[in-house]
């Protein structure tokens, strides 16, 4: 059951990666959200720097203005840039 947990947590890590610009760097990254999250207000008073920043209502993506919608507001976060070969490595840059 663990192996399985952490084979989709990776898929859905690359499928993230992959879709975004920065995915040559960050490896391993940390996504916060919530329905009603002030996201600005969080990112404003904590210093961190966002890979990606999405808001409730916002187009899930640029291209498609008439697509989907956020349901959430959130952000990711790089929390390592460890290699995959590395979950350990990942996870100890991670908490620290």
């Amino acid at each position: 059951m663990q192996a399985s947990y952490l084979e989709a947590s990776r898929a859905y890590a690359v499928n993230v990666l992959l879709n975004t610009r920065w995915y040559l760097h960050a490896m391993c990254v940390l996504r916060v959200s919530g329905k009603h999250f002030d996201v600005d207000g969080l990112l404003a008073s904590s210093g961190l720097t966002p890979c990606k920043v999405f808001r409730a209502g916002e187009p899930l993506a640029s291209s498609r203005p008439d697509g989907g919608r956020h349901e959430e507001s959130g952000f990711t976060v790089e929390v390592s840039r460890g290699s995959w070969s590395s979950l350990a490595g990942q996870a100890s840059d991670a908490v620290c």
